[in-house]
């Protein structure tokens, strides 16, 4: 069987247990490899993939071949066959952001053998007001500088330039050189921007509430928000502590962090995830 997805291991090959972590738009699976190592050491008996999900990092150039559409439930099938082609089954699922949805939905549609999936500040229902925002304007300046002079760029700080230019916050512009590759004497993005933006048009459009309403079976969800972040809205955090307990939901804040959990407030992030993961030995 052919792997989709480019998958990275960390830990024990033999582990008996497979966590697997899901990145954000616009990122890698290189970008959860500090938290894959923290779980390593707090998490006993487990090993972690890190996947790059369609049109992103190494499996960029495999989601063109492959053609669409591009899906948050097509990325999901991505992820199920790729663990499949290793031999592995996930016993716990963790996505940031968009991964997280991609995350809900592997569970809603491949549950098998799964215990545990956590969305890390991902809301699960839909967003009519399409990609506004931060993530809307790094979108549009990424068109932007790709259209235009100097692209490919001759260098990280001709990149670097360009986006802060168009109004890029120089962290997000900084963070976005992991995005790059050489070619030659030149550097171009490693993802595909259309299958992103693609992509990103589901994830908007995709609600998991009515699932996570209904459901009565394994895995237990877990929903993360960052406190400081501003992904979930009070009707949000309302609508996900009024789920019942048969659906297994549980919501957890994560003080003093925003949006980027696992850089802004990493501790407290493995505080609340061990305690969880490890609490359901294989």
């Amino acid at each position: 069987m052919t792997s989709p997805l480019s998958m990275t291991r960390l830990g024990d090959a033999h582990a008996a247990r497979t966590l697997v972590l899901l990145h954000g738009i616009l990122g890698s699976g290189g970008n959860l490899r500090g938290l894959g190592r923290r779980l390593l050491e707090t998490v006993p008996g487990c090993q972690v993939a890190l996947i790059d999900l369609p049109g992103h990092g190494d499996s960029a150039a495999a989601s063109q071949t492959q053609g669409g559409p591009f899906t948050v439930a097509r990325a999901a099938r991505d992820v199920a066959t790729t663990l499949d082609a290793h031999g592995l089954t996930a016993d716990a699922l963790i996505g940031h952001s968009f991964g997280g949805k991609v995350a809900l939905k592997f569970a809603q549609l491949m549950p098998e053998g799964l215990r545990q999936v956590w969305a890390l500040d991902s809301p699960p229902g839909e967003q009519p007001t399409g990609h506004g925002g931060e993530v809307g304007h790094l979108l549009t300046a990424l068109e932007a500088v790709t259209r235009e002079e100097p692209y490919p760029f001759p260098s990280r700080e001709a990149m670097l330039e360009a986006l802060t230019a168009r109004g890029t916050q120089e962290s997000i512009a900084r963070w976005m050189t992991t995005n790059l590759r050489r070619d030659g004497a030149s550097y171009r993005w490693a993802f595909d921007l259309p299958i992103i933006q693609e992509l990103l048009r589901d994830y908007f459009r995709e609600d998991m509430w009515p699932w996570l309403e209904a459901r009565r079976a394994a895995p237990d969800v877990h929903l993360l928000y960052a406190t400081q972040s501003d992904r979930y809205a009070p009707p949000d955090i309302a609508r996900a502590e009024a789920l019942p307990p048969a659906a297994r939901v549980k919501l957890h804040a994560l003080e003093g962090s925003g949006h980027w959990v696992h850089a802004d407030n990493p501790e407290g992030l493995i505080q609340i995830m061990s305690g969880a993961l490890t609490t359901h030995p294989a």
